[in-house]
């Protein structure tokens, strides 16, 4: 049976937690419709024993008859207490049999769900997981990661025993368990890892037209994982997940577009699929296409569009984003010029790892610029911006090392920073300012911390592996 048509893969894990609560106690969950009229008949007493006597023997079989459908029927069945209750409470008031009318208005409020309970005992999970095998057991589309994340997407738990439920029926053309089983071999679940087993069951699930399966395909093609590497089939597959409404499809296809990977190069297939993606919320296709925006690539440039979309991502925490955000704002393109919303987007970037922003949060440090002038914020910044390798960074370390700004002086650290950054990613001009910075520290100097600083500098590029940026 496959999962339930129009709902979300978590909404159906929910589902099934649900209604395996309620079959538990089936004849006590039943009985909230059934017990307001049994007590025009009979003694509440009566009423309330019998059903006691009912979940109590349940209790023996309820493991053996998990139905489905029964528990499709049991929700509807017991919306009739909508009816019943307020039917029966009127008519047990005017009979004047008020403890009946307050069991019957109790019952399926309190009494019946605590007695089903408390007689109950029952192993929730282990219904849940026989209604999730009725259901196919397949969560086909979990939480979507980054569109930079190669990882294939299929999340299936108790991975043995999914295995061979899968296997069962993928080869009866079962197109859901074709994908799941597909994913079992991908990250070697269940099964020992074989990509071409993952591409072969893919194959089968999106020739079927499951969009995961188109993409996940792709990927491997993209990665040369069991079939041959080969950017065309990337972006066939690729292209027909997209065209099923697959955000991540969209964003790969986009990207795909703007390198000339596998089709032409064309800027404006890929604001077409970015956007598409975009619109669906996915961060990385907001970013993306704020970029295209901000340049003119594929689109007439406008900065407001790009400033936009790059907040749409920022507020999902992108930290690209942020940070290009915060540059519009420092140079008033398409919002107006703000240095404390500049200041705002960097450090969010910056407390997120970008390089960049935590440079540009620095200088805003440094200048008083949007943030109060604070050198010693501006040398912690700076500290982990030249981390990375930042060029720029580490040359105004060196400055703020040299002159005792924020730090103390240090002509050895001003002397070391100065000569990381000279032999970075600076241009020519900016290079020979670092390298005499380097000899205006090294000059406070002996020849013997020269030295010293030498061999740090040397131990620094080997540990970073001499890749300034």
């Amino acid at each position: 049976m496959a999962w339930n048509q129009g709902f979300s893969d978590q909404e159906n894990l929910q589902w099934s937690m649900l209604r395996a609560i309620e079959w538990g106690i089936w004849p006590a969950f039943l009985s909230q419709s059934i017990v307001p009229v049994l007590l025009i008949v009979f003694e509440w007493w009566e009423v309330i024993g019998v059903f006691i006597i009912l979940t109590i023997l349940w209790s023996f079989v309820r493991y053996r008859y998990v139905n489905v459908a029964m528990a499709r029927f049991g929700v509807f069945f017991v919306l009739l207490k909508w009816i019943t209750v307020p039917a029966g409470v009127i008519y047990l008031l005017v009979q004047r049999n008020y403890i009946s009318a307050i069991v019957a208005l109790l019952w399926p409020i309190f009494l019946a769900p605590y007695f089903g309970i408390f007689i109950g005992g029952t192993k929730i999970g282990k219904i849940q997981e026989m209604f999730m095998a009725q259901l196919g057991y397949s969560e086909k589309q979990p939480p979507e990661s980054d569109v930079n994340d190669d990882a294939r997407q299929g999340v299936p738990q108790d991975y043995t025993q999914a295995a061979a439920l899968y296997r069962k029926n993928a080869e009866q053309d079962n197109a859901d368990a074709q994908f799941n089983l597909g994913y079992l071999y991908d990250k070697g679940q269940g099964v020992p890892q074989d990509y071409a087993q993952a591409a072969f069951w893919y194959r089968k699930a999106a020739e079927r037209g499951v969009a995961r399966a188109q993409f996940n395909l792709g990927v491997l093609y993209h990665d040369g994982h069991g079939v041959p590497q080969d950017y065309v089939q990337v972006a066939t597959w690729f292209r027909k997940a997209a065209e099923q409404g697959d955000a991540l499809a969209q964003g790969r296809l986009g990207l795909m577009y703007d390198n000339g990977q596998g089709v032409p190069q064309d800027h404006a297939q890929a604001a077409f699929w970015w956007h598409k993606a975009a619109d669906r919320g996915d961060a990385w296709a907001q970013y993306s296409l704020g970029y295209l925006y901000d340049n003119g690539q594929g689109v007439s440039q406008d900065y407001t569009q790009a400033a936009a979309w790059y907040r749409k991502a920022g507020e999902q925490g992108f930290a690209s984003a942020q940070f290009k955000l915060g540059v519009l704002y420092c140079d008033g393109q398409g919002v107006p010029q703000n240095y404390i919303q500049a200041a705002f987007w960097w450090r969010k970037a910056a407390e997120q790892g970008d390089t960049q922003a935590q440079y540009n949060l620095g200088l805003s440090c440094a200048k008083g610029r949007g943030v109060p002038r604070d050198y010693t914020q501006a040398a912690f910044w700076w500290r982990k911006s030249t981390e990375q390798g930042y060029a720029m960074a580490q040359y105004n370390l060196g400055i703020l090392y040299h002159n005792g700004q924020g730090v103390p002086r240090d002509y050895a650290e001003a002397y070391f920073w100065s000569d990381i950054a000279a032999a970075g990613k600076l241009d020519a001009s900016l290079a020979k300012v670092a390298a005499k910075s380097r000899d205006e520290s090294a000059s406070h100097l002996t020849p013997a911390d020269q030295y010293r600083v030498q061999q740090k500098v040397r131990k620094w590029f080997e540990a970073n592996q001499a890749k300034p940026q």
